[in-house]
């Protein structure tokens, strides 16, 4: 009995070991910019957005990424919804405590078949919506809307990216002005440094070992 505690503390040992090596115990902005229709890197099709700006950015804590977005206008529009683009496998199990109350997670019609996101509803002239989750940063798109669209009007602000493909680079320090896209979460996740792994496989590797030879 006490052989069979014993290895249960040590498998639990490796599996600290490897969760602690897999992260980064201090927080930091990895990435943040600006997207402003000054600028030209947000755009409103019916030019009825202007002057307006989204400020973004990204802070890891640990294996944990904090996604934020504030949208500022000085124009006479008030937001319905703000659309944050992530991968199309992202699901409700990537959404962690913290994150902005958000009505839904999929496409939105509103803003066409391509984009795959998590949509805030938003209200005025000032918002900010928080994503906390363990995906790691990717290029991606931004939509906003307002609500009252009379016939022939869109009322869209979008970055000026939306309709490129997103970019593969990683996602990492100030984007420069009038940079068309923003970092969105992926569906990557923290990996566990190769030599932890290799570490903590060797140290299982050991009690399966001595666990055969005790036999």
């Amino acid at each position: 009995m006490r052989r069979k505690l014993l290895g249960v503390f040590f498998v639990l040992a490796v599996a600290v070991f490897l969760a602690a090596g897999a992260t980064n115990s201090s927080a930091a902005i990895i990435a943040n910019g600006t997207l402003s229709t000054a600028d030209g890197n947000l755009v409103s099709p019916d030019n009825l957005w202007v002057p307006s700006t989204v400020d973004w950015s990204i802070d890891r804590t640990d294996g944990t990424f904090t996604y934020e977005y504030t949208f500022n206008t000085d124009s006479s529009r008030a937001l319905s919804h703000m659309d944050i683009e992530v991968s199309s496998n992202f699901t409700v199990d990537d959404i962690l405590p913290g994150t902005t109350s958000y009505e839904s997670l999929g496409y939105d019609p509103h803003a066409g078949p391509d984009l795959y996101c998590i949509k805030f509803n938003g209200s005025g002239t000032s918002f900010t919506a928080t994503i906390v989750t363990h995906r790691m940063p990717m290029w991606g798109d931004i939509y906003l809307k307002d609500g009252n669209t009379p016939e022939g009007m869109t009322y869209e602000l979008m970055n000026s990216g939306y309709f490129l493909a997103d970019p593969a680079g990683p996602v990492e320090g100030t984007a420069a002005t009038g940079y068309a896209w923003l970092g969105v979460p992926d569906t990557k996740v923290v990996p566990v440094p190769p030599a932890l792994f290799l570490m903590g496989s060797g140290l299982m590797g050991v009690f399966v070992m001595r666990r055969k030879i005790n036999k």
